[in-house]
Order: structure tokens, then sequence, then C-alpha cells
């Protein structure tokens, strides 16, 4: 199962603040993770600010992530580097979330 998660990570072309930030980091999870339709507040996971969105897409994986919506987050202090790593951070905690439900 852990070849079916996948990650995703977007930016605004604007370097301003808008509902969600101007970079947000997604992954994917399938039907039967442990995480799969889950209210995202319920999800224990370990990114920047907390995860922020939890939403089953057309693609059939239900997308958990987080933003960068807080007042002092810019692309200087959060560059499109940084946000890529916690978003593979976040896919590492998923695929440790199947590993666990395994045991």
């Amino acid at each position: 199962m852990t070849h079916e998660i996948k990650q995703r990570v977007t930016y605004s072309e604007r370097m301003v603040h808008y509902q969600h930030g101007w970079g947000n980091g997604y992954v994917g999870v399938p039907q039967g993770h442990p995480w799969f339709e889950l209210n995202y507040m319920d999800i224990e996971a370990d990114v920047h600010g907390e995860l922020t969105y939890g939403q089953l897409e057309n693609d059939g994986l239900y997308w958990v992530g987080f933003d960068t919506a807080h007042g002092w987050e810019t692309e200087e202090n959060w560059p499109k580097s940084r946000v890529a790593e916690e978003t593979k951070k976040l896919y590492k905690q998923a695929v440790d979330a199947i590993k666990e439900k395994n045991q």
C-alpha cells in the first residue's frame, strides 16, 4: 500500500497571504490506510502548525495537509524547499502509520 501514498506541494504565484498561505503540503492516502477519511484534527501527525486539511478527492485518495497561513510566514522563512521537506516528513509519517497498523 505504501506505493499508493502520494505527495503534493502547492504554491501561490503571489507571495502574499491568502486563506491558505502561500505554500501548502499534502499527502494522499488510499482506502485502507489508517488515516483514510479520519477528521484531519484526529490524525496524530507532527507537521508545521498542525494539519489544516482533510478531504476525499476525485482521485479516490484522502488528502491531508498543512498550510503556511500564519501571519509570520513568508517565502523567506518558509521557502519552497522547507515546505517540500515538511511534506516529505508528513509522507514518512503516513508510511509509518501503515507499519504500525500491521504490527
